[in-house]
């Protein structure tokens, strides 16, 4: 019997996922399930698929279509379809898959804690932001002097 070693939710999602080997071409995949850290995908009589790939789920928004292209790697092959592993995405890409996970879940509290504990807000390499007084001071100006009236000055054109 198989562990479950699961770092991330899963969602099922019927997706049609485009996915592009070096050593096969591109092929379309029906995907059973999605997490924020890999997609499985039904697929029958496969080749010997193997090593890195590209993978690009097309979501249909209300008035315009995304493209969420991810880089990944084939973990398991099963009867059934296969198993990747997302192994690298920009920003703009995390947002759109956060934000796609988020609407397909059935409870999107647990997804954005998931997100919360994989995606630290501050990461451990950051550098925090230097104190200066210097810095306070412009973030905190005093108010510019009001007139009899309660009205700023207003200004003189030259």
């Amino acid at each position: 019997m198989a562990t479950n070693n699961r770092r991330h939710l899963r969602i099922p999602l019927e997706r049609m996922v485009e996915v592009s080997f070096p050593n096969f071409g591109t092929a379309l995949y029906r995907s059973r399930d999605l997490s924020l850290g890999g997609i499985f995908l039904h697929a029958a009589n496969l080749p010997r698929l193997s090593g890195s790939c590209t993978v690009t789920i097309r979501e249909c928004w209300t008035k315009h279509q995304t493209l969420i292209r991810l880089s990944g790697r084939l973990v398991r092959r099963e009867a059934s379809g296969l198993a990747l592993h997302f192994t690298g995405f920009s920003r703009t890409t995390r947002f759109w898959l956060q934000t796609l996970l988020l609407y397909q879940s059935r409870d999107p509290v647990a997804m954005g804690e998931d997100f919360a504990r994989v995606t630290p807000l501050f990461a451990k390499n950051r550098k925090p932001l230097p104190h200066s007084p210097k810095r306070e001071a412009t973030l905190c100006r005093p108010e510019k002097p009001r007139t009899k009236t309660g009205l700023r000055h207003p200004r003189r054109r030259v």
